[in-house]
């Protein structure tokens, strides 16, 4: 799928854009929309901050 969604988010990204189209808003502009809102779904991994380990705690 174009816009660099993972492919185990397709299915759920159509889902939540099927509900945004209307007269006014195409497929496309909704699932833009859709990976806006909720950018984990585009596969974009952030690299976590390691936290040091307490021992004893």
């Amino acid at each position: 799928m174009k816009n660099g969604v993972n492919a185990d988010s397709v299915e759920d990204v159509v889902t939540l854009a099927k509900g945004m189209v209307n007269d006014e808003v195409t497929m496309d502009d909704a699932i833009t929309k859709v990976i806006e809102k909720y950018h984990i779904l585009k596969g974009i991994r952030r690299k976590r901050k390691s936290l040091p380990l307490q021992m004893g705690a």
